[in-house]
């Protein structure tokens, strides 16, 4: 008799971009994962304030219909959550990345421009850089997660203001 195929929920693999992403900033950042019957929850605890309102601001908060709900909250060592700054211009929220993903070696530096049509695009730029993990995906020999570091950041960012579009780039070589 042949046995199926177990393969990881969804959640998982949110779980793992998060930690692998936001918590390659080690010296600071320190990401948890719970889990019960209902819920799965990603806590990320980090030391300066200022981090913390800026992941605040730019982490998704919830996942629905990735197997079960998944939460997603910043908080410090105290377990405290952090509010989240409200950044209306291009320049503050170039400055939010910077608190966000200061010390982490994924992230370098974030552009801005103003399009001929009257849109700001803001730019954060990450490393050329590839986050794998094992993860059953089925489209991989190996049934590795392959994710380019700056398409990651992309699918667990989830901020938005209006007039401003957000456009997650790769370092040059």
């Amino acid at each position: 008799m042949i046995e199926a195929v177990q393969l990881s929920p969804p959640y998982v693999t949110i779980e793992r971009q998060i930690e692998l992403a936001i918590g390659a900033d080690a010296n600071s950042v320190k990401v948890e994962v719970a889990s019960d019957k209902k819920q799965e929850a990603v806590h990320v605890i980090v030391q300066s304030s200022y981090k913390g309102k800026a992941l605040t601001t730019l982490l998704r908060k919830k996942y629905e219909n990735v197997g079960k709900p998944l939460s997603v909250t910043v908080t410090n060592r105290y377990g405290e959550i952090f509010d989240p700054f409200n950044p209306v211009t291009a320049d503050e929220v170039k400055l939010v990345f910077a608190y966000a993903f200061q010390g982490n070696p994924l992230y370098t530096t974030t552009y801005t421009r103003i399009s001929p049509i009257g849109f700001t695009f803001v730019y954060p730029v990450f490393r050329r850089a590839i986050i794998q993990f094992p993860n059953d995906d089925t489209a991989d020999y190996f049934f590795n997660y392959n994710g380019v570091a700056a398409r990651v950041f992309e699918e667990i960012i989830d901020f938005k203001v209006d007039g401003i579009v957000l456009g997650f780039t790769t370092a040059p070589s």
